[in-house]
């Protein structure tokens, strides 16, 4: 098989998108969570983005995929593994033989250093939507996007068709960038 005969639909992407934000949101709204934030915000936030991959429209596009880090229950689904978190793609379901990685995620609440760390790593990744969520204690969210985008644009193996779903967290909700592999826009949502 090659990329071109197996091209991740757009449909899932799209849909993923969708359900990331709504997570999120919803997340983001929840003060008990929210006042936890930490450690315990981010393994809720890992543990139901897992979850997404449970849904019965992502199944039908990937049969054999699994999530791998935390699982709703907090049992490990292999912990780590790259990233913070992120969808495989296997030929069979028994099978270790990886087809594709139709997410990666990371999620980083420190400063604008630790941020574009993690975001590196997402950006060298072949995953078919690659995710950052971040809470910026010393800049502004609309900061910290442009040095993503800037970096996506200096970026010379990336690809117009890319596609990252930015997640900052700022004063109190989730506002969510989706860009291009060029680091445009394509769209904003709060």
């Amino acid at each position: 098989m090659t990329q071109t005969e197996r091209p991740v639909p757009s449909v899932c992407v799209s849909d993923t998108v969708d359900k990331i934000r709504q997570v999120l949101s919803k997340l983001g709204r929840d003060e008990d969570i929210r006042s936890a934030r930490g450690q315990h915000w981010t393994r809720e936030i890992m543990r139901q983005i897992a979850d997404v991959t449970e849904d019965a429209k992502f199944r039908d596009v990937f049969p054999f995929g699994k999530s791998i880090g935390p699982s709703a229950t907090g049992k490990s689904r292999g912990g780590e593994w790259l990233y913070d978190l992120c969808w495989l793609e296997y030929v069979a379901p028994d099978s270790d033989v990886i087809v594709g990685m139709p997410l990666a995620l990371e999620s980083e609440w420190g400063n604008d250093t630790e941020i574009l760390e993690d975001f590196q790593k997402l950006l060298v990744s072949r995953a078919a939507l690659r995710v950052m969520i971040f809470g910026e204690r010393n800049r502004s969210t609309e900061c910290t996007k442009k040095t993503l985008c800037k970096q996506i644009e200096s970026y010379r193996d990336g690809d117009v068709d890319d596609r990252y779903l930015l997640a900052a967290y700022d004063a109190g909700r989730f506002v969510f960038f989706l860009l291009d592999g060029n680091g445009r826009t394509l769209e904003t949502t709060e």
